[in-house]
């Protein structure tokens, strides 16, 4: 296995669901998931990667939680490199499905799956990681899976557009920076500004579109916390072949005091996929609560003995 992959797959599998997007919540230690994921095969094709595999409980009295499927393909090696090599950047959506449904698993029963993620037939072809996650509606994962993918994807060398992700920025009103993902404060109603450097790494011209993916805390990952929108810019970016561009999108307006995240993307005119998903994250100040429900087991009393 080359050292890169090794490199990947150590940091990987602590990140993995929980700080890259950050899909995994904390879980309580006394609570063991009897999720296992099993007898996984994986299909590919120029625009579509097929998954089949066995989902079951291995719990011998238990009801498995209600889960929903959650299926990410992405980067491993960003297509413009950090500035510091020793710098690892985020790992970038190539393409996503989450499951609308949930159901759960009765004590050592188990069933079969079998999904179907669309890809780009316009990705360049490098080393992706395709993850499936059996979550809960708050994001928890119950049982996941992940396979590195070798030399996946197109190898036309036409155009793409590739974000140089160190040069990508949130910007309030009054011009200050912030990181893509340092979460800046607004106003309810006003738009943030986002802007990166984008390259056309490719040897055609290229005339696309901004796509903006977005959410209640995270596009994907949190089924809990509404519907994904999906909004398309009716302006028109050209790209020479190897021309890059300062690029500046806008994200929706909210009301709604919480915190928010937009995944930017391009599309041709055609809807043809022509970027990876580029993630942003902004606040819209204001009291928000996170608590859905509570709960009284039992009377309240004035004191209470240990491990009570």
């Amino acid at each position: 296995m080359p050292n890169s992959f090794k490199k990947y797959l150590a940091i990987f599998s602590v990140f993995l669901f929980s700080v890259s997007y950050n899909i995994a919540l904390a879980q309580d230690p006394t609570e063991t998931s009897m999720m296992r994921i099993k007898d996984v095969k994986i299909e590919k094709s120029d625009t579509e990667i097929k998954i089949d595999g066995v989902l079951f409980n291995s719990s011998d009295n238990i009801v498995s939680s209600e889960v929903t499927q959650l299926l990410i393909l992405r980067t491993i090696d960003p297509l413009i490199a950090s500035k510091d090599p020793r710098y690892m950047l985020p790992f970038l959506i190539v393409a996503a499905e989450e499951g609308q449904s949930f159901s759960s698993l009765k004590p050592n029963e188990q069933k079969t799956f079998s999904y179907v993620l669309p890809v780009s037939p316009h990705i360049p072809r490098a080393n992706y990681i395709l993850s499936l996650a059996f979550i809960r509606p708050n994001g928890q994962s119950e049982a996941y899976y992940d396979e590195v993918l070798e030399n996946f994807g197109s190898s036309q060398n036409n155009g793409f557009l590739a974000f140089n992700q160190e040069s990508c920025v949130v910007l309030d009103k009054e011009g200050e920076k912030f990181r893509n993902n340092d979460g800046p404060a607004f106003l309810p109603g006003e738009s943030p500004e986002t802007r990166c450097l984008i390259k056309n790494i490719g040897s055609e011209e290229l005339e696309v579109y901004s796509e903006i993916l977005w959410k209640e805390m995270f596009v994907y990952g949190m089924p809990l916390n509404g519907e994904v929108v999906t909004e398309t810019s009716g302006e028109k970016l050209v790209f020479k072949a190897g021309e890059t561009k300062s690029v500046s999108v806008f994200m929706p307006k909210a009301e709604k005091p919480q915190a928010y995240q937009g995944l930017v993307g391009f599309k041709d005119k055609d809807g043809g996929i022509r970027s990876f998903n580029m993630n942003f994250r902004w606040i819209i100040a204001g009291e928000s609560a996170r608590i859905q429900e509570v709960v009284q087991v039992s009377q309240l009393k004035d004191s209470y003995p240990k491990g009570e």
